[in-house]
């Protein structure tokens, strides 16, 4: 059997001298694995994070593919020199790669990280993509956070607490007696607001919480580590207090 799609290569790992196992997400097919005959002039075309056209094509479904690829556009060539968002690139495409169950079709997620590709190469406001990626991945993969409304007295309004057992919203009135073991809500979660270098780390540090808790038994992907530790940098900088940027 054989498909043709356009994916986000999330991995591609050495095989052999002249072969990689590459894993792409794919918008009609979810993420798919499979063997990339490769040489030194399509090694370019093979970097994590690369836009594609690719062909799958194997005997029966549950074999080993083999891909065939044609690049369409290399956001990672355009990151090189702006640490930040290449690690952000790379929780991103971490994330997906060891969360993401194989040939399980994910249209948002695939719109998502599509987004937020665009962003960190167009613009410097990427903070709010980025957030809403990873809060679209807990909640596709069943762990959701629930900001609706308050879980203790049912209130839509100041809610500024979560809870980190339960994942679900608590009003400031609810929330005051528990606040040293409560997560703050960055107020951008909630309302259009712009973001900060805090607030950005803010909201990681949370969903990094219930990632972990949740789905990543063996802890986080190393760069979305890096991402919050940068992030901290970030925060130190006498322009901290600044709206979001790179």
């Amino acid at each position: 059997m054989q498909w043709t799609d356009v994916g986000i290569i999330l991995n591609a790992r050495l095989y052999g001298e002249r072969s990689h196992i590459l894993t792409i997400f794919t918008e009609n097919h979810g993420r798919c694995v499979g063997l990339y005959k490769s040489s030194a002039k399509t090694k370019a075309a093979i970097q994590p994070g690369n836009l594609v056209q690719a062909k799958w094509s194997a005997r029966l479904p549950e074999h080993l593919g083999m891909w065939q690829l044609e690049m369409i556009d290399s956001p990672s060539s355009r990151l090189l020199l702006d640490r930040l968002k290449l690690n952000a690139l790379g929780a991103a495409l971490s994330l997906a790669d060891q969360l993401m169950a194989e040939q399980h079709v994910y249209p948002e997620l695939y719109t998502s990280l599509s987004h937020l590709i665009h962003q960190l190469v167009h613009d410097n406001e990427w903070g709010h993509s980025y957030v809403d990626y990873e809060l679209k991945l807990l909640n596709e993969l069943g762990f959701g956070l629930d900001l609706s409304k308050c879980a203790a007295t049912g209130k839509v309004d100041d809610l500024i607490y979560l809870s980190p057992k339960t994942g679900r919203a608590v009003c400031r009135e609810a929330g005051q007696p528990y606040d040293k073991v409560l997560f703050k809500i960055p107020e951008f979660w909630l309302y259009s607001v712009p973001i900060n270098f805090e607030q950005l780390h803010q909201a990681l540090v949370i969903t990094s919480h219930f990632l972990q808790k949740d789905l990543l038994e063996k802890g986080l992907p190393t760069s979305r580590i890096s991402l919050q530790l940068l992030l901290r940098e970030k925060m130190n900088n006498a322009n901290s207090s600044n709206h979001f940027s790179s």
